[in-house]
């Protein structure tokens, strides 16, 4: 018994992401299908016990291909930023709140804006995003009843920063705009930039089992203090300008987006002048200019008033670490858990700075203990 409980705790399953993620021109997220290409997609697993891994629940496996997960040509096509922010309806939170009593639920994600308002000034609500990220149901199984835990040691998020310096090397010097003097910091700069895309980049981690129902939400780039809110104002069409509409009181606001309970606290400023102004730089949704005869929306104001705006809760990687994650699987018994990995559009990195970048992801799992 303790020869087989040694071989037992070193028993390891690693599900390799290696990915490439390739963001074709377009405008902003919101607006359009700015796709980031995965070009390669690994799943392994490495055990010295019986611990298998099924993408169907059906056909266990010892190690997973690309070939034992179904429609994997269709779900692995592209990324586009979605987000998993939740629409408000009266007082409640809803949308991604997915029902914990449903076996099948799975967690939802939501797709661009409107450039357009209803009536009353509000902003469409998003669809349901149905492409766009990668998700699928795994499933464990053991001889007997283990509890099975996230390797950290072995683990990691992380931008693929080689691929990016050669990306943009490939950029800079086949621009002929860019001096020769210039280039070696031009082409820092532009790797740099897709670098960022790691902290737009999100993991979660559904367990549906009925014992030990848990739902892990990871922003595996974020830094201690940093946050994401689901809210404010954008430009979605990319003009360089907030988008607005007209309220019915005949005045010209700009639009308040995303996952926002009373909105009567949203803070108005001064009516801009009538003269216009040279519009922002495009390529970033979130940074813009205020367009003429338009009262600009004052976020930080509407927030000391008492504007409630959904954030994100998701764990840094190094909060991750410290809570851990694990999964109890009985003997011999398929274990479903959901892994979804997707890039968070109302993260402020989500823009088109990172476009054509790459990034790894390395989850490795290991039996701890028999229980």
């Amino acid at each position: 018994m303790k020869k087989a409980f040694r071989a037992l705790l070193l028993s390891s399953l690693s599900l390799i992401l290696l990915t490439t993620a390739s963001i074709g021109l377009s405008l902003a997220w919101y607006v359009s299908a700015r796709n980031l290409q995965i070009q390669d997609f690994d799943l392994e697993m490495r055990t010295e016990r019986n611990l298998t891994i099924s993408a169907d629940g059906e056909h266990f496996h010892e190690a997973l291909s690309d070939k034992d997960i179904p429609g994997y040509d269709h779900v692995l096509s592209a990324f586009t930023p979605v987000t998993s922010a939740q629409e408000v309806e009266g007082e409640d939170w809803y949308g991604n709140a997915f029902d914990a009593r449903d076996p099948e639920a799975l967690p939802l994600f939501y797709g661009p804006y409107s450039t357009a308002a209803l009536p009353d000034g509000l902003p469409f609500p998003p669809d349901v995003a149905t492409t766009g990220f990668f998700q699928q149901v795994f499933y464990l199984k053991a001889d007997d009843d283990v509890l099975v835990s996230l390797d950290f040691e072995k683990s990691f998020a992380r931008s693929d920063h080689e691929r990016n310096v050669e990306r943009s090397t490939k950029e800079v010097l086949s621009d002929s705009s860019v001096p020769e003097e210039e280039r070696e910091a031009e082409i820092a700069r532009r790797a740099q930039a897709r670098d960022e895309v790691l902290k737009s980049l999100r993991l979660s981690f559904l367990d549906r089992s009925k014992d030990h129902y848990s739902y892990t939400l990871v922003a595996p780039g974020r830094e201690e203090g940093e946050k994401t809110l689901f809210g404010g104002p954008l430009d979605i069409d990319n003009t360089g300008y907030y988008n607005t509409a007209l309220f019915p009181d005949g005045t010209r606001r700009e639009i308040f987006y995303g996952a926002v309970k009373n909105r009567e606290k949203i803070v108005y400023g001064e009516k801009t002048s009538s003269i216009p102004v040279e519009p922002g730089e495009s390529g970033d949704i979130f940074v813009a200019r205020h367009s003429p005869s338009t009262y600009p929306v004052e976020v930080a104001e509407s927030l000391e008033n008492g504007l409630e705006v959904e954030e994100e809760d998701a764990l840094s990687w190094k909060e991750f670490t410290a809570q851990g994650l694990s999964f109890h699987l009985k003997k011999d018994t398929a274990f479903p858990f959901v892994l979804s990995l997707y890039i968070e559009g109302w993260d402020v990195s989500s823009v088109n700075a990172t476009m054509f970048s790459s990034f790894q992801a390395v989850l490795s799992f290991r039996i701890v203990r028999e229980e």
